[in-house]
């Protein structure tokens, strides 16, 4: 006999905040536990059984308080208890994520560090020496453009699968699909937060000492953050339709890394082909990120402005079609 809530909206809210107590690192491959208070005694029901008798409740319940037959998403009430799951389920996916990421490895978590050190070692000898890139402290300039577009290309190739690979999550009734490409940027940002001490002893071995341009870090990780975000949701959506966008990604991503001065300034970039170069919304981020890291100077502000506005645009843009189409995801997966 499955389990139900024979108790009030209020209540179900109630419970709900006091007793929510998801096992975060299980979702999506285990069912997770809600703990809630039952025919007078506690007890726990898996996320399927949670997710049925919310759907009864919400159905018989709901209809009878007026508050209509299925979740109202502008009901104040209906929100706080949906968004008690929802925020746990991403805590948990994120969680889960980066567990999972290196497990089996030898090196497990150490791959987050080595792995950006590696890939900057490759390049600080092809481009430095084979090259004659001639930048003071040319490695650290790389290193500092090279990480936030790690997380930026990562978060674009994992997000873009993150509901074609979602398997049954997508299919979840009180599951918002919406959680998974956002749990692709996060987990990615939390990487990058976690190379941040690697960078600056990096830079401070080199000499290169931080200042106060670093109090601009964190508007420019929001904007670049509201920027990934839009892309994420954007690809992923287009991607349940079109399977061949995440083939095709991977080799434009490919070409637009070396648009981007990253591997060389944009001072080195002839004049009458910067303000194209500029162009590039990555250029303009990627700027922002030398200037307070490397230069120790205020970002262009113009350039912040510019990336800003793309940045919301293009959330906008991603959030609106990922809304527009997520009902017909069940179906295509």
């Amino acid at each position: 006999m499955q389990p139900c809530f024979p108790f009030t909206l209020e209540n179900l809210l109630s419970r709900l905040e006091e007793h929510a107590r998801p096992l975060a690192p299980e979702i999506g491959e285990k069912p997770f536990y809600v703990r809630v208070k039952r025919r007078g005694h506690k007890g726990e029901l898996s996320s399927q059984e949670v997710e049925q008798a919310l759907d009864r409740f919400l159905k018989e319940e709901i209809a009878a308080l007026g508050l209509g037959p299925t979740i109202d998403f502008k009901n104040p009430e209906v929100i706080v208890a949906v968004e008690i799951i929802h925020n746990q389920a991403a805590l948990g996916l994120i969680t889960r994520e980066l567990k999972a990421r290196y497990r089996g490895s030898f090196l497990g978590f150490l791959w987050t560090f080595l792995n950006p050190l590696l890939l900057l070692a490759v390049y600080a000898l092809v481009f430095h020496y084979y090259l004659r890139i001639r930048v003071e402290h040319y490695a650290g300039f790389m290193f500092v453009g090279l990480l936030p577009w790690i997380w930026f290309s990562s978060s674009l190739l994992e997000g873009t699968t993150s509901i074609t690979s979602g398997g049954s999550l997508v299919t979840k009734v009180l599951f918002p699909s919406q959680i998974l490409p956002m749990v692709k940027t996060l987990s990615n940002l939390v990487n990058y937060l976690l190379s941040l001490p690697i960078l600056f002893l990096f830079l401070w071995g080199m000499g290169v000492y931080q200042g106060w341009s670093l109090l601009w870090l964190p508007l420019i990780l929001l904007l670049h953050f509201l920027f990934i975000q839009g892309w994420v949701l954007l690809l992923s959506a287009v991607n349940v339709f079109f399977r061949d966008v995440q083939h095709i990604l991977a080799n434009l991503l490919t070409l637009w890394f070396f648009l981007t001065p990253i591997l060389y300034p944009l001072s080195q970039v002839p004049a009458p082909f910067r303000p194209w170069v500029l162009f590039n919304p990555m250029a303009q981020i990627i700027q922002a990120y030398h200037d307070v890291f490397f230069y120790h100077r205020n970002p262009d502000f113009r350039l912040l402005a510019v990336f800003a506005g793309l940045s919301l645009v293009l959330l906008w843009l991603g959030a609106s079609f990922f809304e527009r189409y997520k009902e017909s995801f069940a179906e295509k997966i």
